[in-house]
């Protein structure tokens, strides 16, 4: 009469509390890690944005752009000199007449510029892999 009867035995229901149980405190701890990830990626592209952002502006009132490697070298309006350098140890900073920086960029693995006719073209690529560049043109005539 056993064999016949309808519905769970305990060991089938203790199996089936053991597994959610076992999901229920590894589900949260696998969506934290998917999150932090993401904000991680999501704050370094936002870091190159800021970057960019302040390099175009600075283009933008410079009247001299000299490009020499991994260096950028703007003269501005009132001939301040504003230089955008990557070192060896990662960064890029920025160099305000050749006194004090500013470091703008972190975890750098190239930087480089080039001149397109009369626009200029920035690309920073991150140890991580992460690639972005900008097309930027100064206002003044750049010589």
């Amino acid at each position: 009469m056993l064999g016949n009867e309808q519905g769970f035995t305990l060991l089938e229901i203790l199996l089936v509390l053991s597994i959610l149980g076992v999901l229920v405190f590894v589900f949260p701890t696998i969506m934290g890690v998917i999150q932090h990830t993401k904000n991680h990626d999501t704050h370094e592209k936002l870091e190159m944005m800021v970057f960019f952002n302040q390099l175009t502006d600075e283009v933008k009132e410079s009247r001299t752009i000299r490009i020499e490697g991994r260096e950028v070298v703007l003269i501005k309006g009132d001939d301040t000199e504003v230089s955008y350098r990557q070192l060896d140890t990662g960064q890029i900073r920025r160099f305000s007449n050749n006194s004090g920086y500013v470091p703008m960029l972190y975890n750098v693995q190239s930087f480089y510029c080039e001149r397109e006719q009369k626009k200029y073209r920035c690309t920073v690529t991150l140890i991580n892999g992460e690639v972005m560049s900008r097309s930027m043109m100064p206002m003044y005539g750049v010589y």
